[in-house]
């Protein structure tokens, strides 16, 4: 589904640590984590968060609609292949905002990561993510314990 709304991405920065923890322990967030459902202590999130800024192999973005945050998208390099993570506000979902974003962030990507893989993971009750996973390109690779595997092969120019 395309957006009804103009989502941009801007690359994030440490004054958007505080919003970041507000949506990293937000309960719908940590209701879909695979690695915590416990609130994530503050200091711990600012270490985590200044680390990200500084690695030459994450990307992140705050999604904005008329320049309102209303989400991030992250791709991070782990155990030799990209995984994307992403999260939008609640009263943002449901209008495309996600897809548009995950495509714009290819588009971004496009030299850094050409020939690389993708992966997201996605609990298997999630049935919107696995649906916006597959809308933009992604497959499924395998279903884990906990989590559904989904991979994308980016090609030239960001594109799978």
């Amino acid at each position: 589904m395309e957006s009804i709304l103009r989502v941009t991405l801007r690359p994030a920065v440490e004054s958007d640590g505080p919003l970041l923890f507000k949506w990293a322990n937000s309960p719908d967030c940590l209701a879909g984590k695979l690695q915590t459902s416990e609130p994530i202590p503050r200091d711990v999130h600012d270490r985590w968060f200044r680390t990200r800024l500084a690695s030459g192999t994450c990307w992140i973005w705050i999604l904005e609609v008329n320049a309102h945050p209303c989400g991030q998208l992250r791709v991070e390099l782990k155990g030799g292949f990209y995984e994307l993570d992403i999260y939008v506000v609640p009263e943002f979902r449901r209008h495309g905002i996600a897809a548009c974003a995950i495509r714009e962030a290819l588009r971004h990507l496009a030299c850094a990561i050409s020939g690389e893989e993708i992966v997201a993971r996605v609990r298997p009750a999630n049935h919107p993510s696995k649906r916006l996973f597959q809308s933009v390109g992604f497959s499924h690779s395998e279903t884990e314990r906990d989590h559904i595997v989904f991979r994308l092969s980016v090609g030239s120019g960001g594109t799978p």
